[in-house]
């Protein structure tokens, strides 16, 4: 069945490329309030995308060929969802707040998650104030750090929004096996 919601949202998106989003807001005038709406405390605006009604109810129609909403329920279950691994991811788990009973393939993990995270936030703050040092005694004034995908970009992301409120600490980012990329990273660091 997805390959046939596929194949009907391709051919909506081949008749919607054609179309100017102005000409869209003129067949439909109700367009901006139908396809704006707000979720997590977001406001999201879908109307200045170049798809018509018929595109939109394409996109919709695939997403529930491919069970979006059932995989995403089963995400926040604890299922197994890493299906290369057998095993349940933990994201929903990791930004759950505390207090929160999230299970893994029905084991409680919540307790330990709230335990790791206070172990992060007390060595984030020995590193910042200095109590955290190398093997030399000196305080660390950069952290090399090293991850590909979404190991890279949920810390980029915050490291970029919070980088103006700790000056004294660089961070620098490895994100790809490409030796360059550790080279560019490490250049002018002092080992000790």
């Amino acid at each position: 069945m997805p390959h046939v919601a596929w194949t009907e949202l391709e051919a909506a998106a081949r008749r919607d490329a054609q179309s100017r989003i102005q000409d869209q807001f003129a067949a439909d005038p109700d367009r901006l309030s139908r396809l704006t709406l707000d979720a997590a405390g977001l406001h999201l605006d879908l109307s200045k995308q170049s798809w018509s009604q018929a595109g939109f109810e394409a996109a919709l129609s695939l997403t529930r060929a491919c069970d979006v909403e059932g995989r995403r329920a089963a995400l926040f279950a604890g299922e197994a969802v890493n299906l290369t691994e057998g095993r349940a991811v933990l994201h929903p788990a990791l930004r759950a707040p505390d207090g929160a009973s999230f299970q893994a393939l029905g084991e409680p993990v919540s307790a330990e998650v709230e335990a790791v995270r206070a172990e992060m936030k007390t060595y984030a703050e020995a590193l910042r104030c200095g109590n955290e040092t190398g093997a030399t005694g000196r305080r660390f004034r950069t952290v090399l750090h090293i991850g590909i995908g979404g190991s890279d970009l949920g810390p980029r992301l915050i490291w970029d929004a919070l980088r103006p409120l700790d000056p004294d600490i660089d961070l620098r980012f490895v994100a790809n096996i490409d030796p360059r990329d550790m080279a560019e990273a490490l250049a002018g660091l002092d080992p000790e």
